[in-house]
């Protein structure tokens, strides 16, 4: 097929209104806000609705003495611009934080259709074939475990196609309007996670050797130009965040090496899974409720599911071997490069030469934060985008030309259009917004009377929380984050499944959790820790899902903390009411078959006071101390 009456190479389109985008509005916005009103999903960082002032307040600063006995933050300052002014601008306007969230989450969505159809057009796409192209990108399965959990990662995927276009323009131009407008939206997505700005910034780079050498319609000296005006707006614009990763990579703990290793990350990126969408290990994996990524188990649960979303890579290729389209090799190095980077050390054990080079590369701390190679599947989604608005061009224009009916054309285009999105189930159904990853926008009375009597209590001595938990699952909801940094105004620690504080905080806490977790809790060591750690109340936890990561029974371990030494009388928050395990999993073992008839239901928050509470900062003398041995 020949792609016939397409208009020449230019770096601009006529403006006018397309009412495309306002398709791609009601795809992106209104599916989301009617799903689960008056829930928030447990998105990026729950601080964002709890207090984003407070968020936006500790984001500027590398070590925070407030979190976890002191700690260097872990890529904080990235909430500084833009998603912390976002939800403080929203609460100030009075926006309720379920709505502000949607909203969020349907920005990104119609960022990314909305800059397909724009640079479509600079790609000599258009009409029709620009918008489907829209679509397909907007409804990329890439987007399932990030969305809703860590949508601040999906950033970089929604501004790969903008990307893309301004680097064209800005090779065609000599102005500055395309560099500035660079440098702008690469502080929009950047400053939360530089490794998927790296993999998307793969796209921009490939195109342009292809304009020098291929399109030649700029030369080595004028792309070089153009290059330098686009360093120079974009580069300065990200030092504030660069400069942060750097000293967090040197002076905080490796966090890199305790998460998601490289084995991990491998197990799932096949070339099969890659090449529709998917592959991330976050994908397929479940903890003791439910999957991890509730709106992708269908993927490889439901037959139908898998046939559409090995439809859509099978037709975008078939529409790339038989349509004549000039920019037709360019799409195909992104479909390559993205697919290449996107299996990367799959599989693990026997990597193909690049896997193993990649493989070779993480035993350094550049190549180990380059791990997670799923992440350049955009690259992959964005040429099966291009290549299905390619095929849909040229198929219209054969059409046309044999003087075949329009209502042809349109089913045509609705068909194509439609299978895009029957590919992306879970925006309709809801499974976006997961059922286990939400919870109310108030929260409970129990919590906030608690946060009031800690903070009563003065802000000099740290809050230590007990039991820990991988991530903070409530009985009333999950928020990933512990809330209660989020809403007192004293220091807190505790333990989480990601380390943050010093190394010898980190052990000295999860040394004491272990032990509560493993069921031999020693109430007696809970004072002298808490003193250890300048705490001056134990937070008990009471309300917690633990069947969800086989935390302790609070029935079981609240009793422990009567008569403990070095601890006063508690304070119960909230009415005592049984903590039944989810039917999902009801934990009816040896443990629960021994707890007594007679056992009284604990508070859902309790705090009790540490007696002879230690200073944040005090000097003591070497003589006599203490060996506590034991790896946290």
């Amino acid at each position: 097929m020949t792609d016939r009456g397409a208009t020449p190479l230019s770096g601009r389109v006529p403006a006018r209104f397309d009412i495309s985008l306002l398709l791609y509005a009601l795809l992106a916005y209104v599916p989301l806000l009617l799903t689960a009103p008056g829930k928030v999903a447990a998105d990026t960082k729950a601080y964002l609705y709890l207090d984003p002032g407070r968020l936006l307040a500790r984001a500027g600063w590398l070590w925070d003495q407030d979190i976890a006995a002191g700690t260097i933050t872990h890529q904080n300052i990235g909430y500084l611009f833009p998603m912390g002014p976002y939800y403080w601008l929203c609460e100030w306007a009075g926006m309720p934080d379920w709505v502000a969230q949607r909203l969020w989450l349907g920005s990104i969505l119609f960022a990314a259709g909305a800059g397909v159809r724009w640079l479509a057009k600079r790609l000599d796409l258009h009409g029709s074939a620009a918008t489907v192209a829209g679509i397909v990108y907007l409804a990329s399965p890439y987007i399932l475990p990030y969305f809703g959990r860590t949508s601040a990662l999906l950033l970089p995927w929604a501004a790969l196609p903008w990307l893309i276009g301004l680097v064209i323009v800005a090779l065609r131009s000599r102005g500055w309007r395309a560099p500035v407008l660079f440098a702008l939206v690469l502080s929009l997505v950047g400053g939360t996670n530089a490794s998927s700005l790296v993999f998307v910034a793969i796209g921009p780079l490939l195109w342009v050797p292809y304009a020098i050498w291929v399109l030649r319609e700029v030369d080595v000296r004028g792309a070089a130009r153009a290059i330098g005006r686009l360093a120079v707006t974009t580069i300065p614009a990200q030092l504030w965040w660069i400069a942060g990763l750097r000293l967090q990579g040197r002076y905080g703990l490796p966090i890199l090496q305790l998460t998601e290793s490289v084995e991990t990350v491998a197990q799932t990126s096949s070339a099969a899974e890659v090449s529709r969408g998917l592959g991330y290990w976050y994908d397929y994996g479940r903890d003791g409720l439910s999957p991890w990524t509730f709106a992708a188990e269908g993927y490889t649960q439901h037959l139908w599911l898998l046939v559409t979303s090995f439809a859509i890579p099978f037709v975008a290729l078939l529409a790339a071997c038989v349509t004549r389209w000039r920019l037709r090799a360019y799409a195909v190095a992104l479909f390559a490069v993205g697919l290449v980077l996107g299996v990367g050390t799959y599989p693990y054990d026997d990597p193909p030469l690049f896997g193993a080079f990649v493989k070779a590369t993480t035993e350094t701390a550049a190549g180990l934060a380059l791990r997670n190679t799923p992440r350049a599947v955009p690259l992959v989604g964005l040429a099966y985008a291009l290549f299905i608005g390619a095929g849909l061009q040229a198929s219209l224009a054969w059409l046309r030309d044999r003087g075949r009916p329009v209502a042809l054309g349109r089913g045509l285009v609705a068909g194509v259009a439609t299978l895009a999105l029957v590919n992306l189930p879970p925006l309709f159904t809801g499974a976006f917004i997961s059922p286990d990853l939400r919870f109310p926008e108030e929260l409970p009375d129990s919590w906030l009377e608690a946060a009031a009597g800690l903070d009563a209590r003065g802000t000099d001595a740290r809050v230590l929380e007990l039991p820990g938990s991988d991530f903070a699952a409530y009985r009333w909801g999950q928020t990933q984050d512990p809330i209660t940094p989020g809403i007192i105004d004293r220091p807190w620690v505790g333990r989480e499944l990601t380390a943050f504080g010093t190394p010898g905080s980190v052990d000295l806490v999860r040394a004491l959790d272990r032990r509560a977790q493993e069921g031999v809790f020693e109430p007696d060591a809970v004072a002298p820790v808490a003193r250890l750690l300048a705490a001056g109340d134990v937070l008990v936890r009471n309300d917690s899902q633990y069947e969800r990561y086989r935390g302790p029974r609070p029935i079981t371990l609240w009793p422990q903390f009567s008569g403990a030494t070095g601890l006063g009388e508690p304070v119960g928050f909230g009415t005592p009411t049984p903590n039944i395990a989810d039917a999902r999993r009801p934990m009816r073992d040896e443990v629960a078959l021994g707890i007594s008839p007679t056992a009284v239901d604990p508070p859902p928050l309790a705090v009790l006071p540490v007696e002879q509470t230690s200073d944040l900062v005090e000097v003591r003398p070497t003589g006599g101390a203490l060996l506590v041995a034991g790896d946290g």
